[in-house]
């Protein structure tokens, strides 16, 4: 299996502001098969840096284009108790875009945005029948790995070097071939 190093350059640092591009660490395209690609898949799930990425050769992940959260966004999601929903909310106010759905560039879902107003501050979130579509079409797995991507970038000082940890039940395959939506094991925090 060939592979293709770095073919998802930064448009930013992690924690910067911009948009963030994040691939899941399960993404049928990331490469695992060599020690190498191994070792960048673990760097990448603790930086979110995709450009330490190695894919498999032909293949193209699923990126998501996440906004950063404001300050506003980030103290609506830490007032709900449930984990889950935390990582749900991050989510739908962080969420610009999906591309490359399953591989392909043409892979889109249709997805619509409101404006909701928090603390007195207007954003953008993905709507209640667009966060089902994602959620139905990807698995809740991807959503929280995602969501907890938004809200930890958020949390985050701006030299921190590790700043990402995979939430709850969210963990690494190492195996070359499993699907991103198997049920994974590792515990960390949201």
């Amino acid at each position: 299996m060939g592979l293709i190093r770095k073919s998802l350059a930064p448009k930013t640092s992690p924690l910067g502001r911009g948009n963030l591009d994040v691939v899941l660490v399960n993404d049928p395209a990331v490469a695992r098969d060599t020690e190498a690609a191994r070792k960048a898949l673990s760097t990448y799930a603790q930086e979110r840096d995709p450009s330490v990425l190695q894919f498999v050769r032909g293949e193209a992940p699923t990126k998501f284009v996440l906004r950063a959260l404001p300050h506003e966004a980030v103290q609506h999601v830490e007032r709900e108790n449930d984990p889950g929903v935390r990582l749900l909310y991050a989510f739908a106010l962080s969420l610009v875009r999906i591309e490359g759905l399953l591989g392909g560039p043409e892979g889109t879902l249709d997805l619509h945005h409101t404006k909701l107003t928090l603390m007195g501050r207007e954003c953008d979130a993905l709507t209640d029948e667009s966060l089902r579509l994602v959620a139905e079409e990807l698995g809740e797995l991807a959503v929280q790995e995602v969501g907890s991507v938004a809200l930890q970038r958020a949390r985050a000082t701006a030299n921190q070097k590790k700043a990402f940890s995979l939430p709850l039940g969210c963990g690494v395959r190492w195996e070359a071939s499993t699907p991103a939506t198997d049920p994974i094991t590792q515990d960390s925090n949201d």
